[in-house]
């Protein structure tokens, strides 16, 4: 275990993986330490730059009122381009989601050691994988964010003055965590962990012309090639049917994992389908409930309401546009590396393509909203947990500390798995379940989900088992009725279409990675542009601006969902012979050649 006489020096020990960590200044990289503090504090912008540049606030203790964490330098940058992190010990995974348990630091990343000890990262974005057991020292256990008390001046969702994205991980280290309050302790102690304030000795000058500046505008895009020049990025596909169950523990289906870089996709993991199931039995709890808005309990679930409206229209198109743009960005960066060299990294923007998309489909299912209405925050960011002091019974108050949306529907049919990096993963799952319809007959129902992983708090299912499900006697109409009723199926159709970019991107994997000949690269090229803009105008027409159309298409996911889980979990308990729980498996992994 750590200690005071454990010496990193000799060890592959890594806070980030592939030996590099990011750096703020020009002065580059340096192979004796682990990291940097993170630097830029924008809280006066009547300040100089200089005056902001406070890498002495990141120390452990370091400012007043006391600070008893580490701030180490971790730029922000949306999925599937965020800076991975290692653990700096052995020991067990626990992460806890800021909508569920949420404090200042939100997402956090626990490494459990020792007796009574722990180490924590704060603010993260998402999870490599869910809580496990032996957990071993450098392994990539999640990804720095910008979440919770991290963005209270915008330092790292927007760029200052220097254009400075000053995102970071807040590491801290408790022992006795028995006792409450457990007792926080400098991290560079027991982990020999070393961390270089950034402009030499001097940490408080510092002026613009000294900063790395990320290259156009906007955000910083702080990915990086996934090889050295000279070794290109490759494209490499598979179909396979493997089988995922493992057998039982203490009589929970457990999957097979898959090889790497997919295996926290999950499929037929009963703990993890039964997460998801009162996620949605949470949310429906709620919406039974929204009636009462006089009551405090009312006002707040008044607030989740808005604030999952706001993610399927105002916000979710927002979300969408920024998502096309990035399309837009890898495509005009296809075109030219096509124009300059046809086998000079294309088949990375390709995927790059890939992973945005599918973030448009996890919108357009209204995954962001889904989330938003179930967190346990009144507000949209920090702050204390909402006290329910018993209004909604034990039944809610049960489900509120566990129900987490952690999977989609992975049961049988057919999935798309692709890997943009090692750290980037996402599965578009198509399958057809037997469901009991509400006027008892029992029907064959399409089941589309998209899921980042385990762990990536961004999964979305769509079925047509929600036409199912009306609210009669409300306000919304037969009219209305039917305009959910085509939504529906405006989302299949437009599911279908981001498969098949995803099956044609994996048909012409190796024409793709400039292996094919200039030839089938260009013609590879000449299909794909065309589906993908396709699909990016499907996606676009599922923004929503109605209100009243919004909230009942909610409750449909909601009810819908609810019964889907339901079924899916007693579905994931049956044996292979009764169930065919092994989905056919088409997977596309960026690889970069030894």
């Amino acid at each position: 275990m750590p200690g005071d006489d454990w010496d990193l020096s000799d060890s592959d020990f890594q806070f980030f993986p592939d030996g590099k960590y990011p750096v703020q200044l020009k002065h580059g990289f340096d192979p004796a330490y682990h990291g940097e503090y993170r630097g830029f504090y924008p809280e006066d912008t009547t300040k100089s730059v200089a005056q902001q540049w406070r890498p002495e606030s990141s120390r452990f203790d370091g400012r007043t009122p006391p600070h008893g964490a580490l701030d180490i330098y971790a730029p922000f940058a949306p999925h599937p381009l965020e800076t991975p992190v290692c653990a700096v010990a052995d020991g067990d995974l626990v992460c806890r989601v800021g909508d569920v348990s949420p404090n200042g630091v939100w997402n956090r990343a626990e490494i459990h050691f020792g007796k009574h000890q722990k180490y924590s990262y704060g603010h993260l974005s998402r999870f490599e994988g869910r809580n496990r057991k032996g957990v071993k020292r450098g392994e990539v256990i999640g990804y720095a964010g910008c979440t919770g008390n991290a963005d209270t001046q915008q330092e790292c969702s927007k760029c200052g003055e220097c254009r400075v994205n000053s995102g970071h991980v807040h590491l801290i280290e408790f022992k006795d965590t028995h006792i409450q309050p457990p007792t926080k302790v400098n991290p560079l102690i027991s982990t020999g962990l070393k961390l270089r304030y950034g402009a030499g000795d001097d940490s408080k000058t510092i002026d613009c012309k000294d900063l790395v500046k990320p290259v156009g505008s906007g955000r910083p895009d702080v990915w990086m090639p996934p090889g050295p020049s000279g070794n290109q990025p490759r494209l490499i596909s598979e179909t396979v049917t493997v089988p995922l169950r493992a057998g039982d523990k203490g009589g929970k289906a457990v999957r097979t994992p898959l090889a790497k870089p997919f295996q926290h996709l999950e499929f037929a993991d009963t703990k993890l389908l039964e997460s998801s199931r009162d996620f949605y039995a949470l949310c429906d709890l709620r919406r039974s409930r929204a009636a009462d808005a006089k009551s405090p309990l009312g006002k707040f679930l008044e607030t989740r309401r808005a604030a999952a409206l706001d993610l399927l229209t105002i916000g979710g198109t927002s979300m969408l546009g920024e998502l096309k743009g990035r399309v837009l960005k890898a495509d005009r960066t296809v075109i030219g590396l096509e124009a300059a060299d046809p086998d000079t990294q294309v088949a990375e923007w390709v995927m790059r393509h890939l992973s945005y998309l599918n973030q448009m489909l996890w919108v357009a299912f209204g995954g962001p909203a889904l989330n938003a209405y179930a967190t346990n925050v009144a507000g949209t960011s920090g702050g204390d947990r909402y006290k329910m002091s018993g209004a909604l019974g034990t039944t809610e108050l049960a489900l509120a500390d566990k129900a987490l949306l952690e999977c989609g529907g992975g049961l049988g049919g057919s999935a798309w798995l692709s890997a943009s990096s090692p750290y980037a993963r996402t599965a578009i799952h198509r399958s057809w379940i037997d469901l009991e319809a509400s006027d008892g007959k029992v029907e064959e129902k399409w089941v589309y989900a998209v899921s980042f992983g385990a762990g990536s708090l961004m999964h979305a299912t769509v079925s047509h088992s929600m036409a199912d499900y009306r609210f009669g006697g409300t306000k919304t109409g037969q009219e209305m009725e039917e305009r959910i009723d085509d939504h529906i199926s405006a989302l299949r159709q437009t599911a279908a279409s981001v498969v098949d970019v995803n099956h044609r991107i994996m048909l012409h994997s190796v024409a793709l990675s400039g292996t094919g000949g200039e030839e089938a690269q260009h013609l590879a090229l000449a299909e794909l542009r065309p589906l993908i803009q396709s699909a990016v105008d499907r996606l676009l027409d599922c923004a929503l601006a109605d209100l009243a159309f919004a909230q009942a298409l909610l409750d449909r996911l909601i009810v819908g969902n609810r019964v889907l889980f339901a079924e899916f979990c007693k579905l994931a308990n049956k044996g292979e012979k009764d169930t065919p729980f092994s989905p056919t498996l088409y997977t596309v992994t960026l690889d970069v050649p030894a």
